[in-house]
């Protein structure tokens, strides 16, 4: 409600009426009915503070929906690594090999023992490529006058060193050739090398064409690889040395050019079609690329397409095209034709095909496309061909198994601590929810304080928490099937009675633990693991009848038990009977359904209705104060108007 005053004792706006108060009385009446308001203002207090408390209890609730899903996310969720449901989380292996050449790893299948491998070929994928040194080689476009470089620089760049090429002595055809000339002059600036029998030899070898003009290329055996050459400011040799319009300045491409730029770069150009496009297909996908579209468009575009299956480069080393198969093995896995233009048939014009792996595992031949090989649990990585066997080992990894183990008592033991501490809280109804008017006159700090104090033991001796405890010690204390039938037997067991349900690997038997898992880990995985026959999986409990739910309970293992548990309380998918979980029923849970349909949440829209009917009430019992306080004042007036004139007549 809108409200404007200058004093207790003159005009007020209210809701944008103007009354006039305490002219004839001299009465606060602001202040007056604001008492009075204050006094008939106790039932909607208590409708905001139980509007207040639901909205605590169901943050509360939510929190403990929230630590029950990170609980299943980690420990009862088939995808993820540390799940109780998975039979490997209960069978792993320590791999080891003999040979660099072959590596293993061993799931859940694997048994333990030694394995003998000789791989006699590797499978590769098949490639096409162009020929090595596919671009133009450095060159200048006019013949050089050498007798102009004596005090002039240009810039070369060898493998991305870059040094500057200085002429500072005359040429001298008399002692020597312009290649000479311009040979020594790179050779002072970028240095020499040695072949591989120790020689001395150039760098990169300066040489002429058949039209007089100058090149620069590696030196075969020299090791150099791309080549580019730069002009100098101010004195600049590329004038001289031939170097101007239409040369040829790098010997490697530039993927960030043009296709048409490209195309005139390498030695053996490719032609567009008449629309200035070039088009193939790779495995049957179609690419079509425009004469400006770049290189680096052209390689991003076919290495993103899931239907060719191929990865595309340029290497920069051998100035060479590359496009490599995804898939490794013999077959048809690489296939490239031209549609518009020749792009493929005059760059890519050396094919490889590719090869399948050959392998002999405990003198078992195998032919596979992959260098990844899965044989009774165990995949075999082959990375070198073998004349001998390598040895690979297979042992059971207790310790691996026994940290799962450990690390899902303790999350689980903190969550149950957690919960139990929650619901043991005891309410304090010293501290209910703060009305408007206690806020307005308390510091933050202060309401602060209050406020934690009033959200404790909101959920004292909560019953659908404390049958969810109840339940969840139950599914982990019963009995299951088999050669293990509890935790006991493998040395868990619980903890004090205070402890309220909290497992523990006693320390005098932790041994027991290990023991059981080393000796039989089968029986160990099996009390965990064990699916129901009649109704297996996570999808179908919420799906089951009373009876088809007690068939599941006695078949399945503990970790299959305890998601049961918390899917009851979790279960987004309605049971038989139309019911989501307890604890979203309850409370509800973001971006479902239930955030607006649970019990707290149509108790909360309940009280929201019965707020805003008592705040009307307020309104119009304030606007009726206001109204008698405005009569007795216009009476007030009248007597005051009569009086004077009473006077005024007596007087006269």
């Amino acid at each position: 409600m809108a409200t404007s005053s200058s004093g207790g004792v003159g005009p007020t706006t209210v809701n944008g009426i103007t009354r006039f108060s305490g002219l004839s009385s001299g009465i606060d009446v602001d202040s007056l009915v604001k008492k009075l308001m204050v006094a008939e203002s106790g039932k909607l207090n208590r409708l905001k503070q139980a509007q207040q408390m639901d909205t605590w209890r169901r943050d509360q609730y939510r929190t403990i929906t929230s630590d029950l899903q990170a609980l299943t996310d980690k420990y009862l969720n088939v995808a993820s690594p540390d799940s109780m449901l998975n039979e490997g989380t209960f069978q792993q292996f320590t791999v080891s090999s003999d040979s660099g050449a072959v590596s293993a790893t061993a799931g859940g299948k694997a048994v333990k023992g030694t394995h003998k491998v000789k791989v006699n070929q590797l499978a590769k994928a098949a490639i096409q490529t162009s020929a090595k040194g596919v671009s133009k080689d450095v060159a200048g476009s006019a013949k050089p006058d050498y007798a102009a470089l004596k005090g002039k620089s240009f810039l070369i760049q060898v493998d991305g060193t870059t040094r500057a090429v200085t002429f500072d002595s005359d040429y001298n055809p008399a002692n020597q050739t312009g290649v000479e000339y311009v040979q020594a002059a790179i050779n002072k600036a970028i240095g020499t090398t040695t072949d591989s029998k120790g020689n001395a030899i150039n760098k990169v070898t300066v040489s002429e064409d058949g039209n007089g003009y100058l090149k620069i290329v590696p030196t075969e055996g020299g090791g150099a690889g791309s080549i580019a050459v730069g002009d100098v400011d101010g004195k600049g040799a590329f004038a001289a040395l031939g170097f101007k319009a239409g040369s040829i300045l790098s010997n490697r491409l530039n993927t960030a050019a043009s296709l048409s730029a490209i195309g005139q770069e390498l030695k053996t150009p490719f032609i567009f079609d008449a629309a200035g496009e070039i088009s193939f297909m790779i495995n049957g996908k179609e690419f079509t690329f425009d004469k400006d579209d770049t290189l680096d468009d052209m390689m991003n575009t076919i290495n993103k397409d899931k239907d060719a299956n191929v990865t595309m480069k340029y290497d920069e080393n051998t100035d060479q095209f590359i496009i490599t198969a995804k898939n490794t093995g013999a077959g048809k896995t690489l296939d490239i034709v031209d549609t518009a233009g020749n792009f493929a048939s005059k760059v890519l014009t050396d094919k490889t095909e590719g090869q399948d792996a050959i392998v002999e595992i405990d003198g078992q031949r195998l032919t596979r496309s992959s260098n990844s090989i899965v044989q009774d649990g165990i995949t075999y990585n082959l990375k070198e061909k073998t004349t001998t066997d390598a040895t690979i080992g297979v042992s059971q990894n207790s310790d691996g198994i026994y940290a799962k183990i450990d690390n899902f008592i303790k999350d689980y033991n903190a969550l149950i601590k957690k919960l139990n501490d929650k619901i043991g809280e005891n309410y304090d109804r010293n501290y209910p929810p703060l009305t408007d008017e206690q806020t307005g006159s308390m510091l933050e700090n202060d309401i602060k304080n209050w406020n934690q104090k009033a959200q404790v033991g909101l959920l004292q001796n909560d019953s659908v928490v404390k049958n969810l405890l109840y339940n969840m010690r139950s599914a982990l204390m019963s009995s299951v099937q088999g050669q293990m039938s509890n935790l006991a037997q493998i040395g868990i067991t619980t903890g004090a009675y205070s402890e309220k349900g909290q497992l523990h690997i006693d320390p005098d038997k932790v041994d027991k633990l290990k023991n059981a898992i080393a000796s039989d880990p089968q029986s160990v995985m099996d009390l965990f693991t064990k699916k129901s026959e009649s109704y297996p999986g996570t999808l179908t409990v919420r799906s089951l009848d009373n009876k088809q739910r007690s068939i599941r309970t006695q078949e399945e293992g503990l970790a299959f038990r305890l998601y049961d548990i918390i899917q009851d309380n979790l279960g987004i998918v309605r049971d038989s009977n139309g019911r989501k979980g307890f604890l979203l029923e309850k409370a509800g849970s973001p971006g479902d359904a239930s955030d607006t349909s649970s019990f707290l949440a149509k108790d909360m829209e309940t009280l929201a209705s019965r707020i805003k009917a008592e705040q009307k009430r307020l309104d119009t019992l304030r606007n009726r104060y206001y109204m008698q306080f405005s009569n007795m004042e216009t009476a007030l007036e009248k007597l005051a108007s009569q009086a004077s004139f009473l006077s005024s007549f007596a007087s006269s």
